[in-house]
């Protein structure tokens, strides 16, 4: 969908780097300050190590349980008022899990992080569909998706840094803090008057006529964005089971991820560019069918300049999907119950990224890691192939009601 919208060419992006962007970096700071810390507090909590490693993916079920209410919050709120709504669950969150003293607290709290996580992505994801002309939304929400991996990446120096000084709990209190600054920030540059307007026509819905309603855009191109997010995980899982597999210890593992994600990091303004000029499908397509050659180019890794390629080859997969997924949801997002449908998408895009690890682990367990790599890669090459001849184009699938 690369038809430029009137007025395009004249909307600048600079005018929602307060409003959008910049709040949308902050926030991730603090989400990336708690993820690789999740595991440290069960234990210092008293988990077990196998708990441990389960309370990493509670966060990940949160946000599945909440993108869907998540919805409904923002069509009967506003996004303005959602955000509100997110940054209060969040700042409980945070500091029940810091002053958390037992596992089920903590589990509780961790849950609760990917609610608010599923109301702030819904709300500014709704608010970008709104003011983003389609011509430009590629490039828009791409840096959306660029902002919130800047975010992710500062997030653990961040929190590395109070950690030192207060211990553990010390990256939840910089959650708190900056899930509060992010929306204080939205708040001084955005105006009710600006959200009732885009609520406008666009309140309470019921879900299930919703879905009912745009089913053919949710099990259609949804089907590719569920693809792309289990590709996406599976990958966290496989390169590091595989460096353990060819003898590469866990400081070199670490070393591949920072670089690979400091190069999708930096291709998020080329992949929205690229998005608006030459199609959702393409680049969806093109995303998939890297990540896809990458999962299968594993095996063939045996030594650590080995893992590094692999590594960086994935990088690029996922950098050039940068917001893709985000994107293509909001090009098919109606204008009636818009909110809602973009909870959904969201949903069918974090169960693919749910997915990506188990579907993993259960291969290995049914196999070794090398056939695992070799069917999800085989998995991805097919599902591009197949979004690639037998996907619609977004355009012909677009409700406007």
């Amino acid at each position: 969908m690369s038809d430029r919208a009137p007025g395009a060419a004249e909307f600048g992006l600079r005018s929602l780097v307060a409003s959008l962007y910049v709040p949308g970096a902050i926030y991730a700071v603090g989400q990336g300050a708690i993820i690789p810390v999740t595991a440290l507090m069960a234990r210092h909590v008293g988990a077990s190590i196998a708990v441990a490693g389960a309370m990493v993916g509670l966060r990940g079920i949160g946000t599945m349980l909440g993108d869907m209410p998540a919805g409904a919050i923002v069509s009967r709120l506003g996004d303005r008022n959602a955000v509100l709504v997110a940054t209060a669950v969040q700042v409980i969150s945070s500091i029940a899990a810091a002053t958390a003293t037992s596992v089920a607290v903590l589990a509780v709290a961790t849950v609760l992080s990917g609610i608010g996580w599923a109301v702030w992505g819904v709300a500014r994801l709704a608010y970008a569909t709104a003011v983003l002309p389609a011509g430009r939304r590629g490039q828009g929400i791409a840096t959306l998706g660029g902002a919130s991996r800047i975010g992710t990446f500062v997030g653990p120096l961040i929190g590395a840094a109070v950690i030192s000084v207060v211990g553990v709990s010390g990256a939840f209190w910089v959650a708190a803090v900056a899930s509060l600054c992010g929306c204080a920030l939205m708040f001084s540059t955005t105006s009710r008057a600006e959200s009732a307007s885009r609520q406008a026509g666009h309140g309470a819905v019921n879900l299930r006529e919703t879905a009912r309603a745009h089913s053919k855009s949710l099990l259609g191109p949804g089907l590719g964005a569920l693809v792309i997010g289990a590709l996406r995980t599976s990958r966290q899982a496989l390169l590091p089971l595989w460096a353990i597999h060819v003898g590469i210890d866990a400081s070199g593992v670490s070393l591949i991820f920072g670089i690979s994600s400091g190069l999708d990091m930096l291709l998020f303004a080329p992949a929205g560019w690229a998005s608006d000029r030459w199609g959702r499908k393409r680049i969806a397509v093109t995303c998939l069918a890297v990540l896809a050659v990458g999962q299968l180019a594993v095996p063939l890794a045996h030594s650590f300049v080995g893992l590094m390629a692999v590594g960086l080859l994935l990088g690029l997969g996922n950098g050039i999907g940068s917001g893709i997924v985000m994107t293509m949801g909001a090009d098919l997002a109606p204008l009636r119950g818009r909110a809602a449908f973009l909870g959904m998408w969201r949903f069918i895009a974090d169960a693919g990224g749910a997915l990506g690890p188990f579907m993993v682990s259960g291969m290995i367990a049914l196999t070794a890691v090398a056939p695992a790599a070799l069917s999800v890669g085989a998995f991805g090459v097919a599902a591009a192939a197949f979004m690639g001849f037998r996907m619609p184009d977004l355009a012909s699938l677009r409700v406007d009601e």
